[in-house]
């Protein structure tokens, strides 16, 4: 496991680097207190996951914009739960959401999530996303395509999906477009969490 970690605090990115060593004791951990080095370093090398501080950036002058130039997985933290900092991290697709309040053990697991394709918010997120405004989604879905929304909540990709369920690759692009319109969603992340909010799959306290 290689894991990038960014954050203007000193005492907190320790810290978190210690507590993912516990679990990860073979692991290797590239730590970095400036926000533009952290971000140059995730452009030019392969991480598993990259935890990066969304108030560092921002005190950079590097803005979601970043998001997007890290080639890891990216977990966005902040130092407290706020909800235009979750929808900057849903658009710009990353894979999770940390606030600094967040136990030990959930961040640990949300890392071990997204480590292996999958998505992890904080349960906040579902009361955000339901008061925001969006078009109104078509309830319900197919049975074919609640399959297919539970395998892109386990981070399958298309092609492993096409495989598992015998589809053709343009089937399965046909249904994860259906998806996202039955759940008024903008890409896979929102469209699992909005499934969760609508009932189409199981909630829990990350999402």
């Amino acid at each position: 496991m290689r894991i990038l970690l960014v954050d203007d605090q000193p005492l907190f990115l320790e810290a978190l680097c210690n507590l993912l060593r516990t679990t990860w004791t073979e692991g290797e951990f590239v730590s970095h207190t400036s926000a533009a080095a952290g971000v140059e370093e995730g452009r030019g090398q392969t991480f598993d996951v990259a935890l990066v501080n969304a108030e560092a950036l921002d005190a950079s002058g590097l803005g979601p914009q970043a998001y997007g130039e890290l080639g890891a997985p990216l977990i966005l933290t902040s130092s407290s739960f706020d909800a235009s900092i979750l929808c900057e991290a849903i658009s710009a697709g990353a894979r999770g959401y940390i606030p600094k309040t967040t136990g030990s053990r959930a961040i640990v697991g949300a890392v071990e999530v997204v480590s292996h394709g999958g998505v992890c918010y904080p349960s906040e997120a579902l009361a955000v996303l339901a008061g925001a405004k969006a078009p109104a989604p078509r309830i319900g879905a197919s049975r074919r395509e609640l399959e297919i929304l539970q395998r892109i909540e386990q981070g399958s990709s298309n092609k492993v999906i096409a495989r598992e369920l015998g589809l053709s690759l343009a089937t399965v692009k046909f249904h994860v477009q259906s998806i996202l319109r039955a759940t008024g969603a903008r890409n896979r992340v929102e469209a699992i969490i909005n499934a969760r909010r609508m009932g189409m799959l199981p909630r829990s306290g990350l999402v």
